[in-house]
């Protein structure tokens, strides 16, 4: 990890401890002053500054990572990782015997839409492809599109919502 950047200022410019907040993140400017104890070796110390902003970029940008969270797709707990790879499995049913499979929203390979039992009957021969896997597939792509297009259009109105909202807290300035 870089060094973190700060400077010293005393006088003009606001800061805590002889530190300029103009540098600093707002997560860095938070710690400052919610930890008052650390004035004494904060206002001299460079090093100390340096070690402790280490720390807490540690804290605040690492550590979430190790933490667990739980997972709506599979009903435990799981790390972070694991979320984020069970949110790209979708539900879905196997092109031939029709049983329940995990399928993953980016991939279109025959495997993808078969189970495993299926898979090594139908999955294994490239030349010819059984009409229900396209099938499928192209019902797959279209559920794709479909959830896709919800979640733009949920996101569209929330940031109408938020514009609206903006618009009408700034006063007019003529």
């Amino acid at each position: 990890m870089k060094p973190v950047n700060f400077v010293r200022s005393y006088g003009f410019h606001r800061g805590l401890y002889g530190i300029r907040f103009k540098e600093l993140k707002p997560y860095q400017i938070k710690f400052l002053e919610d930890n008052p104890l650390i004035r004494e070796h904060a206002s001299h110390d460079d090093r100390y500054v340096q070690v402790l902003f280490k720390i807490l970029e540690y804290e605040t940008h690492y550590k979430d990572h190790l933490k667990l969270y739980y997972n709506v797709y599979t009903d435990r707990v799981s790390s972070y990782e694991e979320i984020l790879e069970d949110s790209k499995r979708l539900n879905w049913k196997c092109s031939v015997c029709r049983c329940d499979i995990k399928s993953e929203m980016g991939n279109f390979d025959i495997g993808n839409f078969l189970c495993d039992t299926c898979n090594k009957s139908h999955g294994t021969s490239t030349d010819i492809i059984d009409d229900r896997i396209l099938e499928s597939s192209i019902q797959f792509r279209k559920y794709c599109q479909d959830i896709l297009v919800g979640q733009q259009k949920s996101y569209l109105k929330y940031i109408k919502k938020f514009e609206k909202g903006v618009k009408k807290s700034k006063p007019d300035q003529d």
